[in-house]
């Protein structure tokens, strides 16, 4: 016989489930990242800081090459 959870059971296995979710999610993104990157020949370490490092990079880079 299967058991329903109650109410209270199954909003504490939310957060945990919502949590993993995420965390493959990010994963996800950071291996994206990371290929898209291999492919231009492009060796970065793909962290926090990211963000910032391309930008850098990019303001060097003609108008016509960049997206807005």
């Amino acid at each position: 016989m299967l058991r329903v959870p109650s109410i209270g059971d199954e909003d504490a296995r939310r957060l945990h489930r919502e949590l993993a979710r995420l965390e493959r999610e990010r994963l996800s993104h950071h291996c994206r990242i990371q290929s898209l990157l291999m492919i231009h020949g492009v060796r970065a370490k793909v962290n926090g800081t990211i963000g910032t490092r391309i930008k850098a990079v990019t303001r060097g880079t003609a108008a016509h090459c960049r997206r807005s």
